[in-house]
């Protein structure tokens, strides 16, 4: 006979809150996840008709097969922590190693022959520049967490207060942006001194305009609807795209027989 008192209450997540928002953001993720995978998988066994000819290929994509899988383990651990911010930073971060990952192997392929070489002093303003923005999601999630708990607090009736007892973190994460403004001003003035004209990198230096336009908007307009993955979206696409930029105009990596 099945008794009530027997059964314990599930409290890692409350079933009796339903909000229609949350469930299509997870269902549209999930199945984006998939599309990823299946996209993943497709390119692993294409490479392996380079598995004699051009190994590296063949490895990265089964890299990347691993790293997918992850990933989506990843994505469980984030769910069963209630979106915690940690879960959420490691999850983020791998997901731009896998974009690393990607973007290497199609620097590899790429049939370009005409590129410059980057001189040394670009290439490591790049890759700080590249560090800084890892860093910034990071701190990213911090500011988010801190928002969460505000909008749980005081909920959508009470804007005004999402933002009183601000943390330090939130102008650290602000100071930053004018950080990586200025370097990739720097970057910009450089590339064109040395007549190197890419889309990739006016891409990223506009991107980067959009990026702190967003995060005006968020925090003077209390967080309208879907600007917070909009933020996120763009600072994983400028990472890529820097990543992508450096691997490809560099042509002592072309030049190896992989």
């Amino acid at each position: 006979i099945l008794k009530i008192d027997n059964w314990e209450k599930y409290t890692k997540h409350d079933y009796a809150k339903f909000n229609v928002y949350h469930t299509w953001i997870e269902y549209i993720n999930r199945l984006i996840g998939a599309i990823a995978g299946i996209s993943v998988l497709i390119l692993f066994i294409s490479s392996l008709k380079y598995i004699n000819k051009r190994p590296l290929i063949t490895f990265l994509a089964f890299l990347s097969l691993v790293a997918i899988l992850f990933q989506a383990w990843l994505g469980k651990i984030v769910v069963d922590s209630n979106l915690s911010a940690n879960t959420i930073s490691v999850h983020m971060i791998m997901a731009i190693i896998l974009l690393f990952i990607l973007f290497t192997i199609l620097s590899i392929v790429s049939k370009k022959s005409t590129l410059i070489d980057l001189p040394r002093n670009i290439s490591v303003l790049i890759i700080i520049s590249i560090i800084i923005l890892l860093g910034q999601v990071i701190i990213g999630t911090e500011v988010r967490k801190f928002v969460d708990i505000k909008m749980e607090l005081y909920n959508y009736t009470q804007k005004g207060k999402w933002f009183e007892e601000i943390p330090n973190i939130f102008y650290t994460h602000r100071s930053f942006s004018w950080v990586i403004i200025i370097l990739n001003s720097y970057i910009f003035y450089l590339l064109n001194k040395i007549r190197l004209k890419s889309i990739i990198i006016y891409s990223v230096y506009a991107l980067i305009f959009i990026q702190i336009i967003s995060g005006i908007v968020m925090f003077y307009f209390n967080f309208p609807f879907s600007t917070q993955p909009i933020h996120l979206l763009l600072s994983t696409i400028i990472v890529g795209l820097q990543f992508y930029f450096l691997m490809l105009y560099n042509n002592r990596s072309n030049e190896i027989k992989i």
